[in-house]
This record gives C-alpha cells, sequence and structure tokens, in this order.
C-alpha cells in the first residue's frame, strides 16, 4: 500500500520545485505579509496523485488586526491590484 500512496523522489522534487517557485512568486508581491506551505505539504505527508497545496499567509497582525474581515481583499489587493 506504501508504495502506491507514498510520492516518489523524483515526483517529490519536482512538486517542492514548482511549490517554492510559487511561494517565492507570491511572496513576491506581498507588503507586510508572507506565504507559506501549509498542510500535509509543509509535514511531508502528502499522497501520491493528489495535486493540492495549502498556502497560507500570515499578515502582520500589528498592522492588520483592525482589518481582519477584509483580508481576503486586501490580499486580492497584493496580487492582481
Amino acid at each position: 500500500v506504501l508504495r502506491e500512496i507514498k510520492p516518489s523522489k523524483q515526483d517529490e522534487a519536482e512538486i517542492k520545485k514548482k511549490i517554492d517557485g510559487c511561494l517565492k512568486k507570491l511572496n513576491s508581491k506581498l507588503n507586510n505579509a508572507k506565504a507559506i506551505l501549509g498542510g500535509s505539504g509543509a509535514k511531508d505527508t502528502w499522497l501520491s496523485k493528489n495535486h493540492d497545496v495549502d498556502i497560507f499567509v500570515q499578515f502582520e497582525y500589528k498592522k492588520y488586526s483592525s482589518q481582519l474581515t477584509n483580508l481576503s481583499d486586501i490580499l486580492f489587493s497584493f496580487l492582481y491590484g
């Protein structure tokens, strides 16, 4: 069963390279915030043939604490604004 669900070293390296590139590009557009890998990708427990990635954005609390209900809009403006 493990051979079926555990990604190969090649798959792992390929996916990590894509994720790192995505995070780098995303972080270059963020201001007072940081995108990080979460979920099974961060814990190295992801399964083979599973193509979802959990990315979390950490906002600087002091700067954004009064805008907590608007974080999605703020993130959108960083990326597309």
